[in-house]
């Protein structure tokens, strides 16, 4: 058998590199080798086998098993060959040259200026600011004499801005109007900072939330006049950016400074905010927004730190989140159930079996009452007034306190001296003098006042 040694040793594992093993047999010209694939030549030699040598050894037994067992191993090789091959090596080797000739920062580069992404990324390396808050203590996070997180700063985890994408310029006793300890309105802060804003146009929105500073007697027109010049000022300032305006404070202190300041807020703060905010609007194209339902949320007293004016932690947390959702959603909602009850102190002409009760609970702009109590004459009162007091509220009381003097309504059970009795439908206000009385629809000698359950709803603004 020419071609072949005596004894041949052939195995997959010596065939490196197999395409100069094919080269030997000299059966193609070399130039065609080097253009086929592996898989071709490990093909072509298999049927060059079984076309060729094979039929060339059939008188010889043993070398027939002895290739045929060589040929099964070499078609598993040629089988297998691409499941078992590993090319991360070859991978590797590939990038590197790409890396080094600048093919692979070109495909990269493809990518990478997408204006979108550009920007965002840029922003994030660069620390360009898109959004200035502008606040009051609440801002700056004051509370019972020690400085928190105000709302501010909890807004911005709330939206996911960075430290580096926001603008934080809060000053303690700071409104619209009323001068804080810098001796600035909430414009003059914001003018203050200007300069070293450099990047103007991309400033998206200005955040700016007070309202208990400017209760301290400014009058509805000078709040109104006072916000419609900040909002033009941002439009003029800042072009691209929305004025998203809020009304937060409130306090719950029982004193008559308390009292006039929660007067002033319902009043005059929170009109002026609205009217402010809307009225820019006509000739703005809707570049200012007031924050709905945001004035809310310092309703609930347990907001409050022991200083009865500025949030806990737990408060500027909910008065955050209240904040982000009047920016997301369009309204503040607050939906937790803010619920309180007091016994009102009655007159000495009552028992001391008597008992009056108020519940007020309040459903984010919605504030429920719920009254119910047994006024029992020492003895037998002559009533000649159809205005009956019945308790000293005064400015203290921080459920009934509020400054419209609304009229509540209820239901009574009116037991006379003669043992005859009426049922009517009435009300409960407060007076001028700070003391609670109930309306009689009918005078004469009364043992006892019977007021049966009522209740009655009242817009949040006059609580």
């Amino acid at each position: 058998m020419k071609n072949l040694p005596d004894n041949p040793q052939i195995t997959p594992k010596g065939l490196a590199p197999f395409k100069n093993f094919c080269m030997t047999i000299g059966e193609i010209p070399s130039s065609y080798l080097e253009t086929m694939s592996y898989a071709e030549m490990l093909l072509w030699f298999c049927n060059y086998l079984k076309c060729t040598v094979i039929p060339a050894i059939n008188n010889n037994a043993e070398a027939v098993k002895e290739l045929q067992d060589l040929y099964i191993e070499l078609k598993n090789y040629v089988d297998n060959y691409f499941t078992n091959l590993d090319v991360q090596e070859e991978i590797n080797n590939k990038l590197d040259e790409m890396a080094e000739d600048g093919t692979l920062e070109n495909i990269i580069a493809d990518f990478t200026t997408i204006p979108e992404l550009t920007n965002r990324i840029e922003n994030l390396e660069n620390g360009i600011i898109d959004t200035i808050m502008v606040g009051d203590s609440y801002g700056a996070g004051h509370s019972n004499g020690e400085i928190i997180t105000g709302w501010c700063d909890l807004l911005a985890k709330y939206l996911n801005i960075s430290a580096n994408n926001y603008y934080k310029i809060a000053i303690g006793s700071s409104g619209f109007c009323h001068k804080g300890t810098t001796n600035q309105n909430f414009l003059e802060m914001l003018q203050s900072i200007e300069n070293t804003i450099t990047n103007k146009s991309d400033i998206k929105r200005i955040i700016v939330c007070g309202g208990y500073n400017d209760g301290d007697g400014s009058t509805v027109n000078q709040i109104e006049t006072n916000v419609t010049d900040f909002i033009a000022y941002c439009n003029q300032t800042y072009p691209n950016a929305i004025v998203y305006i809020g009304m937060i404070g409130y306090n719950n202190n029982n004193n008559i400074e308390s009292f006039t300041r929660r007067f002033n807020i319902a009043d005059r703060v929170l009109p002026g905010y609205l009217r402010g905010t809307f009225a820019n609007n006509i000739n703005q194209q809707n570049k200012s927004v007031y924050l709905s339902g945001v004035e809310n949320c310092m309703k609930d007293v347990s907001n409050f730190s022991e200083d009865h004016i500025h949030p806990n932690q737990a408060g500027y947390l909910k008065l955050a989140k209240c904040i982000y959702n009047a920016l997301i959603q369009g309204y503040g909602y607050y939906t937790q159930n803010m619920q309180y009850s007091e016994n009102i102190t009655l007159i000495n002409e009552f028992t001391n079996s008597s008992s009056f009760s108020v519940i007020r609970t309040i459903l984010n702009n919605q504030a429920l009452f719920n009254f119910q109590g047994s006024l029992i004459f020492s003895k037998s009162k002559n009533i000649t007034s159809n205005s009956l007091i019945i308790g000293n509220v005064g400015c203290s009381n921080y459920i009934l306190g509020c400054p419209s003097n609304p009229r509540y309504p209820i239901n009574l059970k009116i037991l006379f001296d003669d043992s005859s009795e009426i049922y009517s439908s009435s009300y409960m206000s407060i007076n001028s003098s700070g003391q609670l009385f109930i309306y009689i629809p009918k005078t004469g000698l009364i043992k006892n006042i019977q007021i049966l359950p009522s209740q009655c709803f009242l817009d949040t603004k006059y609580i």
